[in-house]
């Protein structure tokens, strides 16, 4: 396994195999299988709405996936801009965050804090995040990636796919 170093996040799920099967079919944005509730007004910034498609009907291979955790002050595009490599190969499904989630629970970031993946929403990049909130579950929120909020307290995980071999 490559060590993967960069200023803004250190792998946390070391050499475990984190698969995420392969993925056929469209996908609509409220379609989250009972597995998290959709915070609708972060995705009104992408014109969409809860009937809207968000995943083309693009079949996605068999992946590994890694977890990440940031270890300092960061926006999103530096987090995910800090790992050396072109910021496509970074990017999920909506089907594979999914996937991701019913079959990895235990890497999703607890106490609030968020877990973050990058996708494409209407050909955008966004990033995903889904938080614990004690009254609902998990949230997901959508973010642009050139946010320009510095996150700059507690922690938070980003599920890439895999970097290193």
């Amino acid at each position: 396994m490559l060590d993967i170093k960069n200023e803004f996040t250190e792998l946390i799920s070391g050499s475990e195999e984190i698969i995420i099967d392969e993925c056929r079919g469209s996908d609509i944005l409220e379609n989250t299988e009972g597995l998290f509730h959709i915070n609708e007004e972060s995705f009104r910034k992408f014109k969409l709405k809860l009937a809207d498609e968000i995943s083309p009907n693009i079949p996605t291979d068999k992946i590994s996936a890694e977890v990440y955790q940031r270890k300092k002050d960061a926006t999103l595009l530096q987090m995910f801009g800090s790992f050396g490599t072109d910021i496509s190969t970074l990017c999920m499904s909506w089907k594979q965050i999914k996937i991701f989630c019913k079959k990895h629970p235990m890497w999703l970031c607890g106490g609030g804090f968020g877990t973050l993946f990058i996708t494409k929403i209407n050909g955008e990049y966004a990033v995903a995040s889904l938080n614990l909130v004690p009254s609902i579950g998990l949230r997901m929120s959508a973010f642009p990636l050139e946010e320009k909020y510095v996150f700059s307290w507690g922690f938070q995980h980003l599920v890439v796919p895999r970097l290193s071999s």
